[in-house]
């Protein structure tokens, strides 16, 4: 089953990516794990909007890019996720 997106998301997470210092290389990789994962892994209904590390890259910078750290979520989730991560930040 197909989500709808809106057609500014992949641009919205690449302006956000940029900002947030990531560079090109991330913003394909989070591209290519949403689009391959169009629900949310988390709640697995809403679409995947955003890319969470599940060890923080404070913990572990150098899972920064590697696909098994990462998770496609909704927003609402990863929001959630993070605030959780913060609290406990080596779970």
């Amino acid at each position: 089953m197909k989500t709808w997106k809106s057609p500014y998301a992949a641009l919205v997470s690449e302006v956000r990516g940029r900002r947030l210092g990531y560079g090109g290389s991330w913003t394909r990789l989070s591209l290519k794990l949403r689009q391959n994962n169009p629900l949310c892994q988390r709640c697995g209904i809403a679409p995947s909007d955003e890319v969470h590390h599940i060890v923080p890259l404070e913990v572990n910078p150098a899972l920064k890019m590697d696909p098994r750290n990462l998770m496609v979520c909704c927003r609402a989730c990863h929001e959630e996720l993070e605030k959780t991560t913060l609290r406990n930040p080596r779970q």
